[in-house]
């Protein structure tokens, strides 16, 4: 039974290997998972805007083009960093990372 969990653990590794370097690489080439409290793109005052009124409890004076679950996270983890920056970084990075 151990040595059939191990060949298991030892047909893994290359995907987690190259998960890690997947990982370094969008951390060196792509900037992700820096939090220097600054971002950049298109219309993310508007993004921020949204943010910070689910954040606040001010559903429905969002923009109605955009969802709720970005600005909810962002909102919600914006304040608890405390720089809305830092949070969409968070976010983009993790989207990054997981899909």
């Amino acid at each position: 039974m151990k040595l059939l969990r191990r060949k298991r653990y030892i047909e893994e590794l290359p995907l987690l290997v190259g998960i890690a370097i997947g990982c370094y690489w969008l951390w060196r080439l792509g900037s992700a998972w820096v939090l220097d409290g600054q971002f950049d793109g298109y219309d993310w005052p508007g993004y921020t805007q949204n943010a910070w009124m689910v954040g606040q409890g001010h559903v429905g004076a969002t923009q109605g083009l955009r969802g709720l679950l970005h600005p909810y996270l962002m909102g919600h983890l914006g304040e608890w960093l405390g720089n809305y920056a830092n949070a969409g970084v968070v976010i983009a990075s993790a989207s990054m990372t997981f899909f």
